[in-house]
């Protein structure tokens, strides 16, 4: 089976093995009808996992592109957008351990409050900003961000395409938090008074 989220739109989808899934603008999730003792589901995009307790009694595996994330009744926010360029792991509760396909005794074991990066071949662990979880609120926070990731994700978010004529303000960075349903509209016109630009 297959789920989809519409451009700004959260969605909160029940598992077959009563876990859930909270599902970002543009994601899709892929899960068998009925699960076996290894539960697997495919991420394209953003999602929010919690796992339920008939989730502890076996494994538990979202899969992207490039990693698997392995749990065990636990809570953790994967961000895979085939268009980033990079995916994001940010564990809130228990525990995951994250790997490449066919290597996982090579993997890395997270713990709350850690988040992981995969850039190419490398997983590095880092802090989280427990700001990033704000989505599955209808709530988008950028912190510092520069203006060309912000726009990345405001067309991920709204299925938008936005062309910036001058590349310098690519670099100009902006902190800022708003509601999805303020609109993209609303979003640029604040971040235009904010950085002066047009």
């Amino acid at each position: 089976r297959t789920v989809s989220s519409l451009p700004a739109n959260v969605r909160n989808w029940p598992l077959p093995d009563g876990s859930k899934a909270w599902l970002n603008a543009g994601s899709r999730l892929s899960y068998p009808s009925t699960f076996t003792n290894e539960r697997r589901v495919s991420l394209s995009g953003e999602g929010y996992f919690r796992g339920s307790s008939e989730s502890k009694k076996s494994l538990y595996i979202v899969s992207t592109s490039t990693i698997d994330v392995r749990a065990l009744g636990t809570e953790f926010n994967v961000s895979s957008y085939p268009s980033s360029g990079n995916i994001e792991v940010y564990l809130q509760k228990g525990s995951v351990k994250t790997y490449f396909p066919g290597a996982e005794t090579n993997g890395l074991i997270m713990l709350p409050g850690q988040c992981l990066v995969q850039n190419g071949k490398k997983l590095e662990l880092k802090e989280m900003d427990p700001d990033i979880l704000l989505w599955r609120e209808g709530l988008y926070t950028f912190k510092k961000q520069k203006l060309g990731k912000i726009i990345e994700k405001l067309e991920l978010y709204y299925d938008v395409r936005i062309n910036v004529k001058d590349p310098e303000i690519l670099d100009y960075e902006y902190v800022g938090k708003f509601r999805q349903r303020d609109g993209i509209l609303t979003i640029l016109q604040v971040i235009q008074k904010y950085i002066n630009l047009k």
